[in-house]
Order: structure tokens, then C-alpha cells, then sequence
């Protein structure tokens, strides 16, 4: 199942023989897990363009299909216990990791951890490495999974937002007012509020060198929203670099551009 993503385009890499855990501790749980990314996809203007509301709009769709295997949210607290021989009283301490966001049950009960980072700061990267890193060596789970951008949607996501923008026949700063009444929240609510005041000084200047409305305020929407200390593949494999997962199997897995439809 993981050679059916990578053939449509998804980064897959498997440190600490995560692959090889995968298949032998749990099988059917991948399968799933593939099964429901390979049907997942992604709107232009409902998840690139629209300002999200509360758990991002962008993930709501894949939680609910976790959810749907009973692989639910949990807050963990691990205690340790030191106990000496004949000296001193019992010590016990505890601390807990931030909510994961799904865990699944494989085969004698060993679980997995999957945590979706589709566009948040990229220190949530360092959380999530630091709390699987502590649940593997605490015997709590033997396989982490995180799933973010991959490489070549983080590349092609400003020629999709021109793209969209060229569509739209955003040609001028009053264009984006029309967009913005018209892109609303399941509340009523506006979600598009783009450009700032300081936005439209950064389009304006690359018009004036010449670029072209739409592909200015395509570069600012993105790199803005979607900037380089944001949750990707690059920044993800910096920890990686850095070997932040110590001795953890973990599976990490790239979005592929093919997941927007534009």
C-alpha cells in the first residue's frame, strides 16, 4: 500500500526500519491508513484560499475517516516509578504530551501514533518528535506517522493560488473584496481577509518590477500563509537531519501536488 502513494506521488520516508514494523506489526492498520489518503483530496478554495475556522478546514475530512476506525484523539500521561531497596520511600513522578492526534491498535494490541500537521508553525515539529520519542522509549507505542506537505506541493502552491486568482479575475485590490464577501465560513462568517495594508505595499512593489497582479498577490498570499517556518517537508526533514527522532520508528509522509484539485 505505501508503493501505491509513492507511485502517485507522495513522500514516503521510513526511519529506524519503520517500514518493516509497518508491515509486520501492522498491516491492515496501513492498509487503512493508505486507503483513506489515497481517496483524500483538497479544494483550491475551500482549503488553500479560505481562512480556516476552529480544527482546519483541511483535515476535518481525513480526522472523521480516522475517527471512523475508532483511532481517536488522546491526551497521555506517562508516571515513572523509582523504588529504592532499602533506603528511601517510593518516587514517583508523572508528565503528560500534548493531544495526539489519532492512535491505531495493530496486532498484540501494540499501537501506532499519527499526527496531521497540514499548515501550522513548524515548532509543532519538535513537539511531535519530542512526544513520540517519549512514548517509544516509555513501550507505549512502537510506530509514529506524521503526514505533512510534501516537496512538490510546497512548490507548486503559488502557480495553483495564481492560478485560481487569474480565474477569479482578480485584477486589482478591489477584486479581492468581492472574493472576500462571497468566501464564507459554515458560520456566515468571512473567511478570506486578504491583502493587509501591509500586503499591498509588498504587491504593489512587485508589480512596479514588473510581475503581474495576479502572480504578485499570488507570491504574498503563499508566502504568507504558507511561508517556510510553517509545517513542510523541509522543515520536517531538518529534524530528521539532526536525528531529533533518536531511535524512534517513524513513518513520515508527504502530500503530493495531485491532492489539490485547481
Amino acid at each position: 500500500m505505501l508503493e501505491i502513494l509513492k507511485n502517485k506521488g507522495w513522500e514516503i520516508l521510513a526511519l529506524n526500519y519503520a517500514d518493516v514494523i509497518s508491515e509486520n506489526e501492522f498491516p491492515d492498520q496501513i492498509e487503512s491508513i493508505c486507503s483513506i489518503l489515497d481517496n483524500w483530496s483538497l479544494e483550491i478554495e475551500n482549503h488553500i484560499i479560505k481562512r480556516g475556522g476552529g480544527q482546519a478546514d483541511q483535515t476535518i475530512e481525513i480526522t472523521q475517516e480516522f475517527n471512523k476506525n475508532n483511532w481517536l484523539t488522546n491526551d497521555i500521561t506517562i508516571e515513572n516509578k523509582i523504588t529504592f531497596e532499602n533506603t528511601f520511600l517510593d518516587r514517583i513522578s508523572t508528565s503528560t504530551t500534548h493531544k495526539i492526534d489519532h492512535f491505531a491498535q495493530g496486532n498484540n494490541d501494540k499501537l501506532l501514533a499519527i499526527e496531521i500537521e497540514w499548515n501550522n508553525k513548524d515548532e509543532f515539529f519538535d513537539r511531535d518528535f519530542q512526544a513520540m520519542r517519549r512514548l517509544y522509549e516509555a513501550h507505549v507505542i512502537e510506530l509514529g506517522i506524521i503526514i505533512t506537505r510534501g516537496p512538490e506541493l510546497e512548490t507548486d502552491l503559488e502557480k495553483m493560488i495564481e492560478k485560481y486568482f487569474i480565474r477569479e479575475r482578480i485584477n486589482e485590490f478591489s477584486d479581492f473584496d468581492k472574493l472576500s464577501r462571497r468566501i464564507l465560513g459554515s458560520d456566515g462568517e468571512e473567511r478570506f481577509s486578504f491583502p493587509t495594508t501591509r500586503q499591498k505595499k509588498s504587491i504593489e512593489k512587485k508589480v512596479k518590477n514588473g510581475e503581474s497582479f495576479e502572480s504578485a498577490s499570488a507570491s504574498v498570499f503563499k508566502n504568507d500563509k504558507f511561508g517556510g517556518a510553517t509545517t513542510n517537508w523541509r522543515q520536517l526533514t531538518k529534524r530528521v537531519e539532526r536525528k531529533d527522532a533518536g531511535r524512534t520508528p517513524m513513518l513520515l509522509l508527504g502530500m503530493p501536488n495531485i491532492i489539490v484539485n485547481n
